[in-house]
């Protein structure tokens, strides 16, 4: 395994890029991100005048944010407050929320005062999809990474809501592509087909023909398809206009009640994920398939906004990253798929890319890694 030389991103990260030095497309994008901001282009302002112009058309809401009640969704919804009132929240359930999750969605209507729309879509259909994609791609995710924009655009055109804003731009944040836009750019793009096939979307998963497959009927099949409506509506990210600082999100939510677990399992950080329990199967299949995981994004983070060395960012590896998937998430998610645990845990190890991974000690342990060296 080849990594950044600047962060510790791997060369086995999907789409990952790197240049001539060998420094990855999200280093450099954060680079640009950090210029432009010295520049006399004013990106709060950008901000401002996309919003003056909506509220010219006079709609109900201005903007649809999706929300979860993490740190980032608050701190999201903070912000955009100062701009515009006419907010709508849109969460999506999809079957493992938890109490702490609930707790932080509530914040958003009873302290900052904006209304929130649940969306909780059939159990059956969702237990369907996250084991047939958990079973076949290693991904139980797959299909709800699908509704988590195409729920939100399909309120926007029922309520004829202008904009739809999310949070962190994962593609250029993470290093799939180089140029991070600017502020001239970043408030043109609408949710057509092709930003539908590259960005929300498994290009290489023919989604329709499982879909049929599994028997999913409507209306739970429109929330895992592009539709034509979706181009009528505007699409933009909060990390475009104000970068991305988790660290300074979670700070804010805690002034606002945020609450989280003591300890969180697989990275370092306590106050990501809290929300519901999908995250962290996803983020252990990640380890297990592509041999890095929740560690090695926050340690890529954290050198990138200079808060630790890359040398550091190794031990936190070490000592946080590689720990087997615990009871509690065994027990939550093959509960609600309806499955044994061992049938589940057997699931997820078969994953297990055995071209990166040796055993030493009776420990499974990356082959190659500058992290073990």
């Amino acid at each position: 395994m080849k990594y950044c030389t600047k962060c510790l991103i791997p060369s086995t990260k999907p789409n990952v890029k790197f240049d001539k030095n060998g420094i990855c497309f999200a280093c450099q994008n954060y680079q640009e991100i950090k210029n432009l901001s010295k520049q006399s282009i004013n990106k709060n302002s950008h901000f401002n005048k996309l919003f003056k112009e909506i509220k010219k058309q006079k709609k109900i809401y201005d903007v649809v944010i999706p929300v979860s009640g993490g740190k980032d969704s608050l701190y999201q919804v903070y912000k955009t407050k100062k701009y515009t009132d006419k907010i709508l929240g849109v969460c999506i359930d999809f079957g493992l929320r938890n109490e702490i999750g609930e707790n932080n969605l509530n914040i958003i209507q009873t302290k900052l005062n904006v209304d929130v729309i649940k969306f909780s879509i059939n159990h059956l259909q969702i237990r369907k999809l996250a084991l047939y994609s958990l079973e076949k791609f290693g991904d139980p995710d797959l299909f709800n990474h699908i509704a988590i924009y195409t729920i939100p655009a399909l309120i926007a055109y029922k309520f004829d809501i202008p904009l739809i804003l999310y949070g962190e731009n994962s593609k250029v944040l993470y290093g799939a592509e180089k140029k991070y836009k600017n502020s001239k750019e970043i408030s043109k793009q609408v949710l057509d087909y092709d930003f539908f096939k590259n960005y929300v979307s498994h290009s290489n998963i023919n989604l329709d023909k499982i879909l049929n497959k599994l028997k999913v009927g409507h209306p739970e099949k429109t929330f895992f398809r592009y539709n034509k409506k979706f181009i009528k509506k505007k699409i933009v990210f909060f990390s475009s206009f104000f970068g991305w600082d988790e660290p300074k999100h979670y700070k804010l939510a805690l002034k606002l009640g945020f609450k989280h677990k003591s300890s969180y399992e697989g990275t370092y950080r306590n106050y990501i994920n809290v929300d519901e329990d999908w995250n962290r199967v996803h983020h252990y299949l990640k380890l297990l398939k592509f041999g890095y995981g929740r560690t090695t994004d926050h340690v890529c983070e954290d050198i990138r906004l200079g808060k630790i060395t890359r040398e550091y960012g190794k031990k936190l590896i070490r000592k946080y990253e590689f720990k087997n998937i615990g009871d509690y998430y065994i027990n939550s998610i093959a509960a609600f798929l309806n499955i044994s645990n061992s049938r589940l845990k057997k699931i997820l190890e078969k994953f297990r890319n055995r071209t990166l991974w040796k055993k030493r000690n009776n420990k499974w342990i990356l082959k190659n890694s500058e992290i073990f060296d």
